[in-house]
């Protein structure tokens, strides 16, 4: 059990660069047993916190990293001004939660809703009014805490495999 007082919700740094990937490659090493998509952990690189950070600036977002003493326990990305572009809706912005992950052995200890309570924080202070997030259907806590937390169902999307059938690759 981790001390909640001594755990900091801040800012990533460069420094944090391989801790971050590490709470990455944990979080796809859980979600690969009920999503067989998921890119192998070891193939999670720097490439994935850039894409990040890139994100990021083209977005008005950031990531938070929570972190006890020197080392990151978990980590969000969230992106203030993401413009809706769905043609069949009216034109809006709104904020998107695109990652939220805490170290395995460390969940269910409120790290998860810390990082969503300053990601909300951050979208309020950027003048968002809507907050985004998707989540796996397999991913049940995941799901419960975005729930309790306030998040509403608004999309269902499903999957269908379908039965190829061709002569060749």
């Amino acid at each position: 059990m981790s001390d909640q007082n001594s755990i900091v919700i801040r800012p990533y740094e460069a420094a944090d660069l391989e801790d971050v990937i590490a709470c990455v490659r944990a979080l796809q090493v859980f979600e690969s047993t009920f999503e067989p998509r998921m890119k192998d952990p070891a193939d999670i690189g720097s490439w994935f916190v850039e894409e990040l950070l890139a994100q990021c600036a083209a977005k008005d977002g950031v990531i938070l990293v929570a972190a006890d003493s020197a080392t990151v326990i978990g980590y969000a990305c969230v992106l203030a001004r993401v413009i809706c572009d769905d043609p069949d809706e009216i034109a809006y912005e709104y904020s998107y939660l695109s990652d939220l992950a805490v170290n395995p052995e460390l969940r269910g200890q409120g790290i998860g809703s810390r990082l969503l309570q300053a990601c909300k924080a951050y979208c309020e202070d950027h003048g968002s009014n809507c907050l985004r997030i998707n989540v796996l259907a397999g991913n049940e806590g995941a799901a419960r805490l975005y729930r309790k937390s306030g998040f509403k169902d608004r999309v269902i999307e499903l999957d269908m495999m379908l039965d190829r059938h061709s002569d060749g690759p």
